[in-house]
């Protein structure tokens, strides 16, 4: 199974996996021995400071998306810019996996 848990950070990954769990068990389903993947935003940097400093990047990925989305692209480039509802940088590392190495295990 595959999750893409886009933005939704620690608490939306564990929320979506009590979800599956449940279906499956209400549908029969065997739980043990689950494989899944899970695809989520990632930055891992030397240091925590060093990932936080970097959360642009994550900003400019996401509005890049969005442009691509909207097929914002003026001679064969993405029109990147703010959007309403954007997440400030402490939403972008409360919501992604931002960190060292050990903070993003």
């Amino acid at each position: 199974m595959h999750l893409s848990s886009a933005m939704a950070g620690r608490v939306g990954v564990r929320a979506q996996m009590v979800t599956l769990t449940h279906a499956l068990i209400e549908l029969g389903k065997p739980i043990d021995g689950m494989e899944l993947a899970l695809q989520c935003m990632t930055h891992v940097a030397l240091t925590d400071e060093e990932a936080r400093a970097q959360v642009k990047y994550a900003q400019w990925q996401t509005r890049a998306q969005r442009a691509l989305n909207r097929q914002d692209v003026i001679n064969g480039r993405v029109q990147v810019g703010p959007f309403e509802g954007e997440l400030d940088d402490e939403s972008y590392l409360d919501r992604t996996f931002f960190g060292s190495p050990d903070t993003v295990i």
